[in-house]
């Protein structure tokens, strides 16, 4: 543009930030409920796992009551 004046404009309109402010939002949220549900699962698991060993430990106990018991 030759002898002209250049105006520079806010490339994101309000309507545009709003829109970033919710999607920020939504991020923040989903990230909150991923951890949540990873510290769950964790701890589902760890007890499940020594739910298992204690069952696995009763089951020993109980063949080794048993063999005394019969021998």
């Amino acid at each position: 543009m030759i002898g002209g004046s250049r105006t520079t404009e806010q490339s994101t309109s309000p309507a545009a930030q709003g829109s970033q402010n919710g999607l920020a939002t939504a991020s923040l949220v989903t990230a909150i409920v991923g951890v949540v549900f990873a510290f769950l699962l964790a701890i589902v698991g760890l007890i499940l796992g020594v739910v298992i060993v204690l069952g696995i430990v009763a089951i020993v106990v109980n063949m080794v009551i048993a063999y005394n018991l019969l021998s």
